[in-house]
This record gives structure tokens, C-alpha cells and sequence, in this order.
């Protein structure tokens, strides 16, 4: 075989590829065409016809069958030009293998179309691997080891896209080997094409964390555009683009390299981030401006976009992405057959169903326009006044003028469907007169109508914002044309027309102008026809798409009765019996129960019982009996009933309502951890009020209502303080986790618990949480978070490597806070870098945006030269100390720091600052230009029991001057900034009064043997010092009463 008739076939087998993953089989440019007995079978109907049908559950028995195989006698590639291959015997030659590559990816294609039959695809693989192709041999001429070299590569990529899991990642592997082994760097751009597989296996193992590393390093070779890029990584697999050798790509084969390769990478990478509940990056990846030429890909993106939960039109996107075609062309199927009006089920659904499909198609992509042309006139405003001053370039008046164009095509487009429903409305009726279909008919028009009013709208504020303008002499001739283009497009539709003919079809049809509910009305057909449809149609990606539309609303009522009925039709399907069984109780068990209860409590309404057997263990109070004269202590009944309810209100203010706050408007900062480390993960057995936490960030309104609140490393106890402090699960809004160890992390699977519980205790069911992570955190809880979905609004992850952590942009999903992770260096036993944090306030108006830092948290870290200045400028600090030095070498303080050499070695080896780096890093922060008004000593060690925790403090306060210095311990409260428009000044909370005032002027109070910490104000501790012991007593025994808005 010659070069030229191979590199045919190599791009043939590219272009089936695409067809096969577009669903097109052999309907569409490109076909396969298998001889048998003489005759080409084009379609799989005239295949399977040919072959017989069950060679779809049971291929092994055809290509392994040498009677059944020899009757394909030639396979014709139709594409552009035809190619055919002629049946050898088995041998080794070049022409031998594209045959049966040819034969079996013909059978992969049917299959798929069957639903991938169980095994099936594993013997598509087997026949490949017992018939592939021959080892190229460097003995052959320079062309044919080239070629040989091309077919093996495609072979292998093939029976690694055929299988899946390990099979997949393993044959792919291979690949990739044989590549490094046989090609020189930049030779051979198959070795993307086996990435790809392997990413796809480790999809299908669940290894997310690998399989988003593997396609990341294909996208790393194009650019956002999808074009081959100059990069380092991309010369690594196309050096010299201007060849095409050994898989070397040519610089016009670029467009179809982009669809085989960078489009599906770009989507499995979404769908794993999809499954990993990472919206926001979803939507970095699948941007506004990516798009694909292929309908199904197109589809898929849209799906995974609404999927992301961020996108406002999601469930429109869905649900015509998703099942618009799919229905379409299952009613267009109905109307093209012989007994399509024989059902009169089918008769009555058609049009209507059509109609709801073709109008929120209709709407969507004309207010998609719409939407498109809006965001233009934005970019406009801003430009228009470089206008003025001659600079043409800037105003791309071409791209409105071309949005323009498509409004028009897309209103010629929408005339036609309108025609063809007036022909299938009287088909269908025959008389249009009071007929309900043409009101159907009529609504679609109407729709149409409202949607181009809206763009008209929109053209005449492009051609007002281009009147207005007053460009330079050079501008005003291709200004002036831009604006007679765009008023032409303007009066070429003919919107009075439009609006004539919808009346008189209204008029002569109706009496009565009311509008139908589109949403329920498209809902309640989509979910009644869903079933029949899916039957129906043959596509099974599409109907993928379609199920994952469907999860998208699976809270919806409809949706579950749906599947409640689906459900309870299988079983029935199974055994008629089933279902009977399932919900029917023997009489026993009821009477069992009965009894059990009488014995357990009596009847309220049964004094005499409950005298018999009185309730003596409460140790609540109650109000009076509610059942009648006894006392609740006599009325076992109702004593469990009060009991439950009384456990179940309290349970309740700490989950479902709103806390209430003493400090009002205001960002707030509450710490609720005592000690670092293992410690408080052994309180069970030593000291049991050792314990860990975290921290709290929240903002309140003018009512003390928390209106958002960030939780700052969740470790040990950390709920426990929480509630202890007086906050609820509902003033919860996102959780930070800067590393993975489990005295920062510990209880966020606890938090998503809750998460679950207040959503199933509540009627709103939308509480859903933000969570921003390492990835080393995510490695850690991908699993928890992904079995959880539906209870996170999003998932970031902030990875940043090599220390640059500039690349990451600020965290902006949450209404009052930003969020922006740094640079910390500390070992989690992952492979991936922890993270500092800042946050700031926000306030955005339509107009503005102010932000401004509030406070920031250095998470766990040793310490590292030019640390302070990610954290310049904020007024306070949170700095994890870690310990004074490891005192588990058992050295004495003095002589590890007064030797430089001991104070070098903390510095460079240690995971935390300790002394050295916390003694650095303040001075450093106090010595700048805007110095921080407290710093918070956090991540304390239990080894400084003993009063040296207070005294640490109390000496470092002595020799500092501007700043203040606090240790943490649970309940201490900071008010970080009150109005925005203002500089964060720091007040801290007083224990003993509730007022707010300077660290400074704050007492430190140590209590316990477990020496918890509270800080009174100096003049509550001059004056009343022993009222205020009492008020800690008190606390310590029984924690804040905790104060909730039950209305809310």
C-alpha cells in the first residue's frame, strides 16, 4: 500500500471516529459499508437483517465464527471518494489489518447504537488484539515502518477505547510506551490520543484527582481556542508541524485534530469536575464563548453547564439541549409512518408536544440574541469615548451587525417550524376552528412575537448609543454605514406583520386571551411522554443527556412521583405480586407494635393506666397535663410527648432558625478552638475538656441576624463549640479548609450531615453549602463530596503550584466576603501545597464594589523569607504558632534559640513557625507600613498549660506598641469592621458587659483546670471581679442560652 491511499485510511478512521461519537453510525458523510453475499449493507437495519439481530447481545458468536465471518467479503469506506477493501486471508500485510480495524470499529458502531450491550465491546477488543496489527519491524523500508508503526498505535488506541478501567488505562499505556520508545520528541501526536483513553479509564475507576492531571496535560498543548499552541508542551508532541510522518499532524488537519481531540478532552474534564461538584470551574472550562459545530457535543456542554448549578438559565438549557431533538424527531418519526394516527394516544400528544418543544426552543435561542447583544452594548458604553478621540479600532461595530444577521436567520428558521405546525395542526384536526391544537399553534407565534419585540428594543439602543457618539472625521464614514446597516436590519423583519397575523389566528380561533404555564405545561409533557420516548429512540447518548436533564430537577414533585410510579410499574412488570409485598404487613406485626406500645406508654386519654404505671424518671418540667387533670409525671403518654418535643425544639434552634447576635451590622470574628494538634483528638480518655475547634467569620445585619458566615478549618470539637457559642447550622454559608489534616478537617463531614438534616427538616429545601479547599482536602473528601452533591452550591478547589499562587483569582461567589488563598509551606502528608487565607468585606452595588481585608489566617506553615508581605496591610491577623520549639526533642529552650545554628535549623526543617518564625514574621508585620492592630496567637500547644499560654501574651504586649496580642481560646469574639466606607478598626468583645473595646484594654482570664481562657474588659475586672468569676462559672457549666428568630 502506498503512502497516500494510508494516510486516506488513517484520516478515514479519524473521521468514522467523530461520526461514531456524534451518533451519526452510518447516516451520515461517512460510512462503512460491509459486503456480504455480494451486497453492500449500509444501514444497521439492513445488517442486522443480514447478520441477525442477536449479533448485538452476542458478537463474540459472529467474529469468532469462521462460517459467519467469511460472508463479509469486501468493506467499502464511503466518504468523499470511496476506498474498498477486499477480504484477505489471514496474513500479515497492511491491507489485512485495516480490514478487520475497519470490520470491528462497524460492530463498535452498532453496538453503541444498541446501548454498549454488557461484554460486548470486551469481544470487539479480544478480536482486535487475537487479529492486530503486525509490529513494525525497523527492518522494513523507511515508509512501511512509518506506516506499520501509525497502524500498531491505532490498534492499541482502539482496543483501549473498546474496553474500560484498568483494561482501558493499561492499553493505553502501552501506547504511550511505544511512543516513547519508537519516536523521537515531537514526533507523534497519538500519544494525545492515548492520554485521552487513559483519562477515560481513570474516569471510570473513580480516580478523579489522575484522570483530571492526564487531560489536563493534553489541554496544555492547544490554546483556549483550540488551536495547536507554540507552548513548551505542545512541541513535546508537535515539533515541526509542517509534516505529517508517523501520526506528525499537518497544519490543515489542525480543525479535525481540535474535534477529535481537544473538544472531547474539554468536556470529560468538565464531566469530571461535574462529578466532583467543582461548578465554578465547569464554568471556566465551558466559558460562553466555547462552542463546537457538532450538535451533540453542544448538547453535552449545555447539560454540564446547567449541571454546574450557576448558570440562571439552567433548566431551560437542559431541557432543550437535552431532550428538544430527541422529541422532535420521535414525533416526526410518529407523523412519517403509515399508522402514525392509528393511536389515538399518539394522535392527540404529537402536536401539542411538538408545539411546547418548537416554542422553548423558539425563546430560548432568540433571547439568547438577545442576552448576546445586551452584553455588547456594555462593551460599547465603555468604548464609545475612545471613539471620540479617533480610535475606530476599539469599536467593533461588526459584531452587533452580525448578532443582527443571526436574529434574522433564526427568524426565517422559526417561520418554517411555524408552517410546518399549521400543516400538522390540520392533519391532525382537520377543523381549526375551537381546536385546542391551534391554540398550541397560536402560543408558539405569540412566543415568537414577544421575543423579537425585545431585540427590537435592543437594536434601537445600539443605533441610540451610535447617534450619540461624535467621532473624530476619520470615524464618521464607517460609523455612519454601521448605522444604516443596523436600522436596515431593524425594518427588514416586519414586526406589524408578525403581530397581524398572530391576532387574526387568535381572533378567529378564540374568545378567551390567557396564556398557558410554559414551565409546568412543558414539565408535565417531557415527564408524562419520557418513557414512551425513550423506548423510541435509538440515540443512546442523547438519551444520556436526557437523564442528566432529569437529575438536574430531581426534586421537583412531579419528578418524583414520576419515578415513584416508574418504579412501582417495574416491579409490577416483575411479579404483579411485588409490590403487594413490599408495603403489606402481616396482622401480626401491627399487633406486635400495639403491644409493644401499651407497654411502653399508655393512652393519654386512659387515666386509669396511667396512674397504674406513672412516668418517675423526667427530670424536665412541664407545662400542665394537656390531657386532662394528672400531672405530666403521672401521664406516661404524655410525658413522652412533651419530652420529644421539648428535645426536638432545642435541636431545632440549633439548626433550622437564625441565630441572634449581640454585635449588630457588623463583620465579626468568633474563635471557637482551645488547643492544636493530637491532643484534643485524646480528650475521650484524658482530658475531657482538651479540646480543638476552629474558627468563625460571619456578617450580621441591623437585627444581629447572621446574613453569611465562613468557617475556618473545622477540626476537633468544632460543632461542639459552635453550638456551645450560641450560632446554628443555618448561619453557616461556605467552609475554608486550608490543609488536610485532621485536626483543621475532621468535622466537616459532620457539617454536611447537618447540612442534610436542615434541609429535611425545612420546607425551603436550598440550603447548600460553599466549600473552598486544598487539594489535598479535596483527595482526602472527593468521595464524601461527590456522594453529597446535592448539597453543595460548589466545590474549589485552590491548587496552585510551584509557589504561585498569583494565578488563583479572588473567591467571589458568597454576597458579603471575597475570599483569596496565599503561599504556606507545611507538610499534610499530600502532594499538594496548603493555603493561606484573607478575607475581605464586600459591598457591591449596581453601581460599585468596594473590598476591603478584614482579617487574615496563615494556616499552618513554617516559615519562609518574604511571607509578610501576602499579608501587608491587614489590620488582623490570625498566626499559627505551632509550639515555642518541638519539645519532643527534649531540648532546652535556651539552648535551641540562643545558638543560631538551632534557630537556622527550626526555620529551614520545622512544619511550623514556631518561636523563630512567629518571632520573624510579627516583626516583620509591625514593622511595615500599615501595621496590623492584633494579632491573634493561634494553633497553641497543650504543652503550654500552665499559665505560660496568658504569659506569652501578657510579654509580648509589653514590648509591642502598636499592636496587640491575644491568644485564642473559644469564645473570643472580634468585631473586624462595621461600615464598609470606614478602615477596619478591631474591637474586641467583652465577656463580662458586651461592649466593644481596644485589645488593649482587654483582661486575660484564665478558668479551669483545662485553663479556658476568657477575656474580660479591664474595667468589668477592676470593679466586679468576683461578679464576673461567677458569670464565667456559670458559662463554663452551661454555655451561651442560645438565641434564635423563630419566625424565620
Amino acid at each position: 500500500m502506498n503512502e497516500e491511499d494510508f494516510r486516506a485510511l488513517e484520516k478515514f478512521n479519524i473521521l468514522y471516529d467523530l461520526a461514531i461519537d456524534e451518533e451519526e453510525y452510518n447516516q451520515g458523510k461517512n460510512k462503512i459499508i460491509l459486503h456480504i453475499g455480494g451486497k453492500g449493507q449500509k444501514t444497521d437495519e439492513e445488517l442486522l437483517e443480514t447478520l441477525g439481530s442477536e449479533v448485538k447481545t452476542d458478537v463474540a458468536s459472529f467474529l469468532y465464527n469462521k462460517a459467519s465471518f467469511k460472508k463479509v467479503s469486501k468493506i467499502t469506506l464511503e466518504t468523499e471518494s470511496s476506498v474498498s477493501l477486499e477480504a484477505l486471508p489471514s496474513d500479515n500485510s497492511v491491507e489485512h489489518a485495516w480490514f478487520n480495524l475497519f470490520l470491528a470499529k462497524r460492530l463498535r458502531a452498532l453496538l453503541q447504537r444498541a446501548g454498549n450491550p454488557p461484554g460486548q465491546l470486551d469481544e470487539v477488543a479480544r478480536f482486535l488484539l487475537a487479529n492486530h496489527a503486525p509490529y513494525p519491524s525497523k527492518t522494513a523500508m523507511s515508509h512501511d515502518y512509518e506506516m506499520n508503526k501509525t497502524l500498531y498505535l491505532v490498534y492499541l488506541n482502539e482496543v483501549s477505547a473498546c474496553y474500560k478501567r484498568e483494561l482501558s488505562i493499561g492499553y493505553a499505556d502501552k501506547a504511550i510506551t511505544f511512543i516513547k520508545q519508537t519516536s523521537a520528541i515531537g514526533e507523534n501526536i497519538y500519544e494525545l490520543l492515548a492520554l485521552f483513553n487513559k483519562g477515560r479509564g481513570l474516569q471510570h475507576c473513580h480516580r478523579h484527582s489522575d484522570a483530571l492531571d492526564t487531560l489536563n496535560e493534553i489541554l496544555s498543548v492547544f490554546d483556549e481556542n483550540g488551536e495547536l499552541s507554540n507552548s513548551d508542551n505542545a512541541n513535546y508532541y508537535i515539533s515541526n508541524k509542517s509534516q505529517y510522518r508517523s501520526g506528525k499532524i499537518c497544519s490543515e488537519d489542525a480543525a479535525l485534530w481540535r474535534k477529535y481531540i481537544y473538544y472531547p478532552t474539554v468536556l470529560t474534564f468538565a464531566e469530571i469536575l461535574s462529578d466532583l461538584n467543582r461548578s465554578t470551574e465547569i464554568i471556566g472550562t465551558l466559558d460562553d464563548d466555547w462552542h463546537h459545530e457538532t450538535p451533540y457535543k453542544d448538547k453535552w456542554r449545555n447539560v454540564l453547564r446547567a449541571d454546574a448549578g450557576i448558570d440562571g438559565d439552567a433548566w431551560d438549557a437542559c431541557d432543550i439541549t437535552a431532550s428538544c431533538d430527541c422529541n422532535i424527531k420521535y414525533c416526526k418519526t410518529l407523523l412519517g409512518g403509515k399508522s402514525a394516527f392509528d393511536d389515538k394516544k399518539y394522535r392527540d400528544k404529537v402536536p401539542i408536544l411538538y408545539q411546547k418543544y418548537c416554542s422553548v426552543l423558539l425563546r430560548y435561542d432568540v433571547e439568547k440574541f438577545r442576552r448576546s447583544i445586551i452584553c455588547k452594548l456594555r462593551q460599547f458604553r465603555e468604548k464609545a469615548k475612545k471613539i471620540e478621540q479617533g480610535s475606530i479600532e476599539t469599536f467593533r461595530g461588526q459584531d452587533l451587525l452580525d448578532k443582527i444577521i443571526s436574529i434574522e436567520d433564526a427568524s426565517s428558521k422559526f417561520k418554517t417550524d411555524f408552517e410546518t405546525l399549521l400543516e400538522l395542526a390540520r392533519a391532525i384536526s382537520g377543523d381549526m376552528k375551537n381546536s385546542d391544537k391551534i391554540k398550541q399553534v397560536y402560543l408558539l407565534w405569540l412566543d415568537y412575537y414577544d421575543a423579537l419585540n425585545k431585540i427590537r428594543q435592543s437594536i434601537k439602543n445600539a443605533i441610540d448609543i451610535i447617534d450619540k457618539l461624535k467621532p473624530s472625521d476619520k470615524s464618521k464614514d464607517k460609523i455612519k454605514t454601521w448605522r444604516d446597516q443596523l436600522d436596515a436590519r431593524a425594518k427588514k423583519i416586519d414586526w406589524k406583520n408578525h403581530k397581524s397575523t398572530i391576532q387574526n389566528i387568535f381572533n378567529s380561533c378564540f374568545k378567551e386571551n390567557r396564556r398557558l404555564q410554559d414551565k409546568e405545561s412543558r414539565q408535565e409533557t417531557f415527564l408524562g411522554l419520557l418513557e414512551d420516548i425513550n423506548k423510541s429512540i435509538d440515540n443512546q447518548k442523547y438519551k444520556k443527556l436526557e437523564m442528566d436533564a432529569l437529575k438536574i430537577v430531581v426534586y421537583d414533585p412531579k419528578t418524583l412521583e414520576w419515578r415513584k410510579a416508574k418504579y412501582q410499574r417495574r416491579l409490577q412488570v416483575l411479579d404483579p405480586n411485588i409490590s403487594d409485598l413490599l408495603y403489606r404487613l402481616p396482622k401480626t406485626c401491627s399487633e406486635k407494635v400495639i403491644e409493644f406500645s401499651e407497654i411502653v406508654y399508655c393512652d393519654k386519654d386512659d387515666g386509669l393506666k396511667c396512674k397504674d404505671r406513672p412516668f418517675k424518671n423526667c427530670t424536665y418540667e412541664f407545662d400542665d397535663d394537656i390531657a386532662g387533670n394528672e400531672p405530666p409525671v403521672t401521664c406516661r403518654a404524655n410525658a413522652y410527648y412533651q419530652i420529644l418535643r421539648k428535645n426536638t425544639d432545642k435541636f431545632d434552634k440549633q439548626l433550622i432558625y437564625p441565630s441572634v447576635r449581640p454585635i449588630k451590622n457588623s463583620y465579626c470574628l468568633t474563635v471557637l478552638r482551645r488547643w492544636q494538634s493530637f491532643t484534643p483528638a485524646l480528650s475521650s480518655g484524658i482530658e475531657i475538656n482538651s479540646k480543638g475547634g476552629g474558627y468563625f467569620v460571619y456578617k450580621t445585619g441591623t437585627d444581629g441576624l447572621i446574613e453569611e458566615g465562613i468557617v475556618i478549618d473545622p477540626g476537633f470539637d468544632f460543632l461542639e463549640n459552635f453550638q456551645r457559642e450560641g450560632f446554628s447550622i443555618r448561619d453557616i454559608t461556605a467552609v475554608v479548609m486550608s490543609h488536610a489534616h485532621v485536626d483543621h478537617t475532621v468535622d466537616f463531614i459532620p457539617i454536611i450531615s447537618l447540612f442534610a438534616e436542615y434541609n429535611k427538616r425545612t420546607k425551603s429545601k436550598d440550603k447548600k453549602l460553599l466549600a473552598i479547599m486544598s487539594a489535598g482536602c479535596f483527595d482526602k473528601y472527593s468521595q464524601a463530596i461527590t456522594q453529597s452533591k446535592e448539597y453543595f452550591c460548589d466545590v474549589i478547589v485552590a491548587n496552585y503550584k510551584n509557589g504561585n499562587v498569583k494565578q488563583l483569582p479572588s473567591i467571589d461567589q458568597l454576597e458579603h466576603f471575597t475570599i483569596n488563598v496565599r503561599k504556606a509551606l507545611h507538610q499534610d502528608y499530600t502532594a499538594y501545597d496548603t493555603l493561606g487565607i484573607i478575607i475581605s468585606a464586600r459591598q457591591k452595588t449596581p453601581q460599585t464594589e468596594t473590598v476591603k481585608p478584614i482579617i487574615g489566617f496563615t494556616g499552618d506553615t513554617r516559615w519562609w523569607e518574604g511571607m509578610e508581605e501576602q499579608y501587608e496591610g491587614i489590620a488582623a491577623m490570625c498566626i499559627n504558632l505551632g509550639a515555642i520549639v518541638n519539645v519532643t526533642n527534649r531540648e532546652q529552650i535556651n539552648r535551641t534559640l540562643n545558638k543560631h545554628e538551632g534557630v537556622e535549623k527550626i526555620l529551614r526543617d520545622e512544619n511550623h513557625l514556631y518561636w523563630p518564625g512567629f518571632t520573624l514574621l510579627t516583626e516583620k508585620l509591625t514593622n511595615g507600613r500599615k501595621i496590623p492592630k492584633l494579632i491573634i496567637i493561634s494553633e497553641l500547644g497543650e504543652e503550654l498549660k500552665g499559665g505560660l499560654k496568658t504569659d506569652l501574651a501578657n510579654q509580648l504586649n509589653e514590648t509591642a506598641e502598636q499592636t496587640h496580642f491575644l491568644p485564642e481560646d473559644v469564645g473570643l469574639t472580634i468585631k473586624l469592621l462595621g461600615d464598609i466606607s470606614n478602615e477596619p478598626q478591631p474591637k474586641t468583645f467583652c465577656f463580662a458587659c458586651g461592649s466593644l473595646v481596644e485589645p488593649k484594654d482587654i483582661e486575660i482570664v484564665p478558668y479551669g483546670k483545662e485553663e479556658a481562657t476568657y477575656y474580660v474588659c479591664k474595667a468589668c475586672w477592676s470593679y466586679r471581679e468576683k461578679m464576673v468569676m461567677e458569670q464565667i462559672k456559670d458559662y463554663h457549666e452551661n454555655g451561651w442560652l442560645v438565641k434564635v428568630r423563630e419566625d424565620l
